[in-house]
């Protein structure tokens, strides 16, 4: 017997679309218009898993709220990328927003320069060995990855600014965290991209309840 947590995730990726996965998802009657756009660019329908995975199941520290996070495996993602449902007075419910950016590799499309030069990325940040800024000695590096990318990047944050402070004393070698980062891109002088971290939008992946 599956667990209701479990059946929401199965309905949530079956439907056939948008519309349909709609009623499955965190905020739904707020996303409509969102996700509307989003599939009018992405392509809709089932979204049909080789694998799920339970992995967590437990109540938010914060809110109190119970969460259920799982790991699916996708004919485009061969590790599990993961997926969170929260549990509403309706049931349990998708996070669709990360679970779009996990599943679009909305991070590496980025890093890449596709849209928008800023953006919020779900991310595990740690400590490198990088040392210095490439052009600029006022910045500290971190590097930037999820489990199921083969590609790491790397994020640089003003030295002693608010956002610098709070990751130094939050991630330490060995002791990743898994925080929302606020990134934009930029240049260096001779042109050369890279991601500068401007704030932390989120301490962590847990969605908003509704």
């Amino acid at each position: 017997m599956i667990s209701a947590p479990e059946a929401a995730l199965k309905a949530f990726l079956s439907a056939p679309d948008w519309r349909s996965r709609l009623k499955h998802s965190l905020h739904g009657a707020n996303i409509g218009p969102k996700m509307e756009t989003y599939y009018a660019e992405f392509a809709d329908g089932p979204i049909r898993p080789i694998a799920i995975t339970a992995q967590l199941t437990r109540n938010d520290g914060e809110s109190g709220v119970k969460l259920a996070t799982f790991g699916v495996t996708t004919e485009s993602h061969s590790k599990p990328i993961d997926v969170t449902l929260l549990e509403t007075r309706e049931g349990w419910k998708v996070d669709w927003e990360t679970f779009v950016e996990f599943q679009n590799d909305h991070l590496a499309k980025f890093a890449g320069g596709q849209g928008s030069d800023t953006g919020a990325f779900h991310v595990e940040v740690r400590t490198t060995e990088i040392t210095k800024f490439p052009g600029g000695e006022n910045m500290a590096a971190y590097r930037l990855d999820l489990p199921w990318y083969e590609q790491s990047y790397f994020g640089f944050v003003e030295t002693g600014s608010t956002t610098h402070r709070g990751l130094a004393a939050a991630v330490r070698p060995g002791n990743p965290i898994a925080p929302v980062l606020q990134l934009t891109r930029r240049r260096t002088a001779d042109g050369k991209p890279y991601l500068e971290i401007m704030g932390i939008a989120a301490s962590n992946w847990h969605p908003e309840p509704e």
